[in-house]
């Protein structure tokens, strides 16, 4: 059936009502930035982006704070896990960011086989692997890297010629060119449902 028929339908009866506006959700400000007022507390930072967010946000009782360590940007080896480096990451993230205590301090880098070129993804709900239920049990919080895709699932990408010369996920099959008309099906599901409740992503 054409949407042309359906219209014709439609016309031949009752004229069709506007739906309503979708309900707007209260809102709260995190400095100067409005967001909504449920389930947004979270602030996941790194060194590398350096101070300047977690100061402006302010209201640090209200925030779970999350930040990584083992990006190094000086002199040496680039990547620093060293369990001896661990506290002193943690000292200077709390003397550049001006709090006394960190929610969630993890390491930057996963380790992984580099045969198969990329870090692996869990599907947390698979009922096999078990980590959102133990996660439950235990009543410890499951933190997602990168849940929209860094960018390619809010349009930002639209083929694997896109992307920066020198990004690693040129050398991912999952991002692939023949891949990656399945990215932007899902990229095209995710923006229809923020036009349906009226929400970006």
């Amino acid at each position: 059936m054409t949407m042309m028929s359906l219209r014709k339908h439609h016309a031949q009866g009752a004229e069709p009502q506007p739906s309503p506006p979708p309900a707007r959700l209260p809102t709260r400000k995190i400095g100067n930035t409005e967001v909504t007022a449920i389930g947004y507390g979270a602030m996941n930072i790194a060194a590398a982006y350096g101070d300047r967010r977690f100061k402006k946000a302010g209201k640090r009782d209200e925030i779970f704070f999350a930040t990584k360590f083992g990006f190094n940007t000086g002199q040496g080896k680039p990547v620093i896990g060293d369990p001896d480096y661990v506290p002193k990451a943690l000292e200077k993230s709390l003397s550049r960011l001006g709090t006394d205590y960190i929610d969630l301090h993890t390491e930057l880098i996963l380790k992984f086989q580099l045969r198969s070129g990329a870090p692996f993804t869990i599907d947390i709900e698979d009922e096999k692997i078990g980590l959102l239920q133990t996660a439950r049990e235990l009543g410890v919080a499951v933190v997602a890297y990168a849940p929209l895709g860094r960018g390619s699932l809010v349009g930002k990408y639209r083929s694997p010629d896109d992307l920066p010369p020198n990004d690693w996920r040129r050398t991912v099959p999952r991002y692939s060119a023949e891949n990656f008309q399945n990215i932007l099906k899902l990229r095209d599901g995710l923006a229809a449902l923020g036009k349906k409740y009226n929400r970006t992503a």
